[in-house]
């Protein structure tokens, strides 16, 4: 369960390069090299907390380089914003965090920063969506299938007694991401 999970949120995230690839989708180049970032430090922070099946986490890094690769091929937006200097800051920091410490605490400390960060890294969309619900509407499909990946692993960790905060935390808290973005993409137009 979960590799399956793993591999349907990364083929969602691969889908969404392929659209922006099309030309169907717009993303911005400064938001997307900061969740690249952000993908890769969550990676190594989640190995480092004890998680050593972060299948999803290398999924996500293969398809933000896609999504990376797509927006520059296509000439995307560059608009970088106080968000993504918050969000590149607290992700920085969380890696500092985890270089001067060495306990697994530190490491674990480190996961909230990126956490924080992930949290952050999203609200230029959340106020997309607020303004434009017919393409928030769009956008649901990507965030509801994110969510069930994330809930296929919640499940695989489960059965295999895996309840530690670096097997899990991350998983819930992204699970709660997506469904604050899936609710704002499914909303009705005031």
């Amino acid at each position: 369960m979960n590799v399956s999970g793993a591999v349907i949120g990364s083929l969602a995230a691969c889908l969404y390069a392929v659209r922006i690839w099309r030309k169907v989708e717009k993303a911005n180049l400064a938001t997307w090299a900061v969740v690249w970032v952000l993908d890769f430090v969550g990676l190594y922070l989640t190995y480092a907390t004890g998680n050593h099946e972060p299948y999803i986490q290398i999924g996500w890094c293969f398809a933000a380089t896609l999504i990376l690769f797509a927006i520059w091929k296509r000439k995307g937006d560059w608009r970088w914003t106080r968000i993504e200097t918050v969000t590149l800051v607290i992700c920085i920091a969380s890696v500092a965090v985890w270089i001067t410490g060495a306990a697994r605490e530190v490491a674990i400390l480190a996961l909230y920063g990126y956490l924080a960060a992930c949290f952050i890294s999203v609200w230029p969309q959340g106020k997309d969506y607020l303004k434009s619900p017919d393409v928030a509407r769009k956008s649901a499909w990507m965030w509801q299938v994110s969510m069930l990946s994330l809930a296929l692993i919640i499940t695989s960790k489960w059965l295999m007694g895996k309840f530690g905060i670096g097997d899990t935390l991350v998983y819930y808290l992204l699970l709660g991401l997506n469904a604050i973005m899936t609710t704002l993409c499914m909303r009705k137009a005031s």
